[in-house]
């Protein structure tokens, strides 16, 4: 498996410079193009740590709901990605048989 963590430090990278408004939206594009996960695995597996019903979903979803409900989302869509960065082979085990 490659290195997950480049991807999730590259949708955070996306993010602070305003290119991305959703986390998910992008680590899926920096994992698609950037990484050849066509499957979407890395939001699949960011969502499953993150998301209220651990879903990928869009602007109106569960997981969008709970970050627009915090006064300073950006700032925690990047904590999360940071979080991925650092620690994605420890939530590897939450897609087993996914």
């Amino acid at each position: 498996m490659k290195d997950l963590g480049k991807v999730y430090l590259k949708a955070a990278e996306g993010i602070e410079w305003d290119m991305n408004e959703y986390s998910c939206d992008a680590v899926f594009e920096n994992s698609a193009f950037h990484r050849g996960e066509i499957d979407g695995f890395p939001a699949k597996l960011y969502a499953k740590v993150f998301s209220p019903d651990g879903e990928v979903g869009g602007p109106y979803s569960a997981f969008s709901n709970a970050i627009e409900a915090e006064q300073d989302r950006k700032n925690l869509r990047l904590t999360m990605l940071c979080m991925m960065a650092a620690c994605w082979k420890d939530m590897l085990p939450l897609m087993e048989g996914k």
